[in-house]
């Protein structure tokens, strides 16, 4: 099956600026995402990769071989900018370039740590007929214990709920992982990755899936990799 490999990485980040270039161990974030895609890659050769960015200093970050040739447009590199539009003028452009994709696997570089286990599990469901695979990870704590606050710093549940004391009543909750895989006549029909009751899932431990969106963020993902050895994100 002929697979688009994407990372879209942006040169801005207000959080956490030049995140995509922050360094986890010897390899910058774009840099622990074209490792672990050059190992899907060489399990399932019709894989293309692409480094789908604004920042040509994003770009330099990748491999010489893998580099992009071209930048992302203005317009899909702003805050506002939806990733199904990224995803539709990548796979458009690659189209266009000759590489007609049968499916899509969109990879997040500020989840370094994943494992080329994980994606193969995706690509597992996704060979056996699912239609689109998502990576997700359990919620330290379940969501019905989320509050938000009032102007006063009051407390107000985001859930109805009866009784949410003990966590064993509750329903495990989880988030995405990072990644996503999908044919491409599904995201053509759906616009979307995650479609209630169609996309399937491959559970990513919490020690794998971690999501890099601030500082202390690469801080527990650099104790996690020096835990577990270098090979972490590339295994």
């Amino acid at each position: 099956m002929k697979t688009l490999a994407l990372v879209t990485a942006r040169g801005g980040s207000k959080g956490f600026p030049g995140k995509n270039l922050a360094l986890l161990g010897d390899h910058p974030l774009v840099g622990w995402s074209h490792r672990i895609l050059s190992s899907f890659r060489s399990l399932h050769q019709a894989t293309r990769l692409f480094l789908s960015t604004d920042s040509r200093d994003i770009a330099e970050a990748w491999p010489p071989e893998d580099r992009p040739n071209r930048l992302r447009p203005p317009h899909l590199a702003s805050d506002t900018a939806a990733s199904m539009d990224v995803v539709r003028y990548e796979m458009a452009q690659a189209a266009a370039e000759g590489f007609e994709a049968e499916a899509l696997l969109l990879l997040q570089p500020t989840s370094p740590l994943l494992a080329l286990e994980d994606l193969e599990a995706a690509w597992s469901l996704l060979a056996g007929g699912a239609p689109c695979v998502v990576g997700m990870v359990p919620l330290d704590h379940p969501i019905q214990w989320t509050w938000s606050l009032g102007p006063e710093g009051t407390l107000h549940p985001l859930f109805e709920f009866r009784d949410a004391s003990r966590r064993q009543d509750l329903p495990q909750g989880f988030r995405p992982a990072g990644f996503y895989l999908a044919r491409r006549s599904f995201l053509d029909a759906q616009n979307s990755f995650i479609v209630e009751g169609l996309t399937q899932s491959v559970v990513v431990p919490p020690e794998r899936g971690i999501d890099i969106d601030r500082q202390s963020d690469l801080w527990m993902a650099e104790g996690l990799l020096r835990h577990n050895g270098s090979s972490m994100g590339a295994r």
